[in-house]
C-alpha cells in the first residue's frame, strides 16, 4: 500500500513536471499576460507543496526538483516582467525631469514636437499646454530680443510716417507746440522739417506693444526656438511644479524603491517573492499617473484582476494531476 501511494504520487509529480514545461516560457512581452503566468506559477507551486509536502508518500528531493522546476520557469517570466516595467519607468521618467527647468523645457518642446509638423507655428495659433497650464505669446515676451523688435518697428514708422498719421498732432504737440502757427496739415509740417527719424523714436518709445506688432508682421520675423524654451522654462515650469512637482517627485521615489525591489530578486529567490516585486511595480505604474494605461493600455480593472484571478480551473489542473 505504501508502495502504491508512492508510485502515485511520483507519478503526478512528473505530469506536474509535464504541465509546467508545457507551459513553457514568456512568448511575448505582454506585461499584463506575464504578470499573470507568473501569478499561475506561484499558486500552482504552492499548491503542489501544501497537497505533497510532508506526504510519507513524497520523496523531499522530488518535490524540491519539482519546485525548482516551476520556479526556473517562473523566473522567465519574472524576468519578461521586469523588462517591460523598467522599459515603462525610464519613459516615464524621461518625460519627467523635474530637476532642471532647462531640461524639463527641453523635454516639454521635444514631446509636444513628436506630434506636430511645425511647433513654431502650432505655438503662435494656440500657444503650449502642459498638465493643464498653458503659456501663449504674452508669456515669450520677456524672453524676446526687445531692442531687435524695436528698431525693425522704428524703420518702419521712419519709412511709413503716413500711415501713422494719427498720432502726429500728439507728437508735435509735445514737442512743436507752435507747429499750427505755420500749417494745419501735422504730415506737411513733419515732412517739411524732417521729422520722421525723431517721430518714429517718439512713437516706438510711446505707442509701441511687443506683442501686436509681433502678431501684425508675424510671429515667425523675430519668434525663436529658443525663446520660446526660455518662457517654458521661466513661466512653465515654475506653475508645473507649483500643481504637480510634489506628485512628480513622490511617483518618482516610489520607482525607485520598486526598481530596487525588482533588482533585489534573484534566482536563488522564491515565486511568491518574484511575484511581490512584480505586484508592487504594476501598483505604482497605475498610481503614478496610470502608466500602466499609457505604455500598456490596462488600468485599473486589469490589476484588480491579477488581484482576484480565478483559480477553480487551476485548482481542477492540480487536482487532476494528483488524484488525490
Amino acid at each position: 500500500m505504501t508502495w502504491y501511494r508512492t508510485a502515485q504520487i511520483d507519478d503526478a509529480l512528473r505530469r506536474v513536471a509535464r504541465m509546467v514545461s508545457e507551459m513553457g516560457g514568456p512568448e511575448t512581452y505582454e506585461l499584463m499576460e506575464n504578470a499573470e503566468a507568473l501569478h499561475e506559477l506561484e499558486y500552482k507551486a504552492q499548491a503542489i507543496m501544501r497537497k505533497a509536502a510532508g506526504s510519507p508518500f513524497v520523496h523531499p528531493k522530488r518535490l524540491e526538483n519539482i519546485i525548482a522546476r516551476i520556479t526556473s520557469t517562473a523566473w522567465e517570466y519574472f524576468e519578461a516582467c521586469k523588462e517591460g516595467i523598467e522599459t515603462a519607468y525610464g519613459d516615464w521618467n524621461a518625460k519627467h525631469q523635474i530637476e532642471s527647468a532647462d531640461r524639463w523645457a527641453e523635454m516639454v518642446w521635444e514631446s509636444i514636437e513628436e506630434t506636430s509638423d511645425d511647433l513654431m507655428e502650432l505655438f503662435q495659433e494656440r500657444g503650449i499646454q502642459w498638465g493643464g497650464i498653458g503659456i501663449d505669446s504674452t508669456d515669450v515676451l520677456p524672453y524676446v530680443d526687445a531692442s531687435e523688435l524695436k528698431n525693425s518697428q522704428k524703420e518702419d514708422v521712419y519709412s511709413n510716417v503716413e500711415a501713422y498719421e494719427y498720432d502726429l498732432d500728439d507728437f508735435l504737440n509735445k514737442h512743436y507746440k507752435g507747429w499750427k502757427q505755420e500749417t494745419v496739415l501735422a504730415l506737411e509740417y513733419v515732412q517739411e522739417h524732417d521729422l520722421a527719424d525723431e517721430f518714429a523714436e517718439w512713437w516706438v518709445e510711446n505707442r509701441f506693444d511687443p506683442i501686436e506688432y509681433m502678431r501684425d508682421v508675424g510671429f515667425q520675423s523675430f519668434l525663436t526656438e529658443w525663446d520660446v524654451k526660455k518662457a517654458i522654462a521661466g513661466k512653465l515650469y515654475p506653475a508645473y511644479m507649483a500643481n504637480w512637482g510634489g506628485a512628480v517627485k513622490g511617483i518618482k521615489e516610489d520607482i525607485k524603491e520598486a526598481e530596487k525591489k525588482l533588482d533585489s530578486i534573484t534566482y536563488e529567490d522564491n515565486i511568491s517573492q518574484m511575484t511581490a516585486a512584480v505586484s508592487l511595480a504594476l501598483n505604482v505604474m497605475h498610481v503614478g499617473g496610470n502608466i500602466t494605461g499609457e505604455y500598456f493600455g490596462f488600468g485599473l480593472e486589469a490589476l484588480d484582476r491579477l488581484s482576484n484571478l480565478e483559480v477553480d480551473e487551476w485548482d481542477e489542473e492540480i487536482k487532476e494531476e494528483f488524484r488525490i
